[in-house]
């Protein structure tokens, strides 16, 4: 039996265009660009989620108007040497040894404490550093 033989016979040919759509490329690109569209809306997402985490940092952190040391104490962080706060949350006057057990004392965290104080930093190789 042939290959054109009668069960065989085309009584029409495709097209290009309708060759391609069958070959199963034109989902296949389709489904890239929205994998690429959805990338993008999702970095930029990622992006002011990232702003947005930054600004409330610095706005927190300028909470303290005049940074002083900070020792670690296992957990617990103790405030020395004049720190001031200029927030109605925290608390006022001389904060010599004072004791922060918590994770953060008024809005501010253990980890801003630590990069704002005069004998920490961002590399001060210390268990809090990052």
């Amino acid at each position: 039996m042939g290959l054109f033989g009668p069960s065989k016979k085309f009584s029409r040919m495709q097209t290009e265009e309708e060759r391609y759509a069958a070959s199963g490329a034109f989902q296949q690109t389709e489904q890239v660009t929205r994998n690429k569209s959805f990338d993008r809306t999702s970095r930029a997402r990622r992006q002011t989620r990232q702003e947005q985490e930054q600004a409330a940092t610095q706005e927190r952190r300028q909470q303290v108007t005049r940074p002083g040391t900070l020792h670690l104490q296992g957990g617990t962080a103790v405030l020395s040497d004049g720190w001031q706060f200029a927030t109605d949350k925290l608390p006022a006057g001389n904060l010599n040894g004072l004791k922060v057990d918590g994770s953060t004392l008024g809005d501010l965290s253990i980890k801003d404490l630590h990069d704002l104080a005069t004998n920490h930093g961002p590399n001060c190789r210390c268990r809090l550093s990052s």
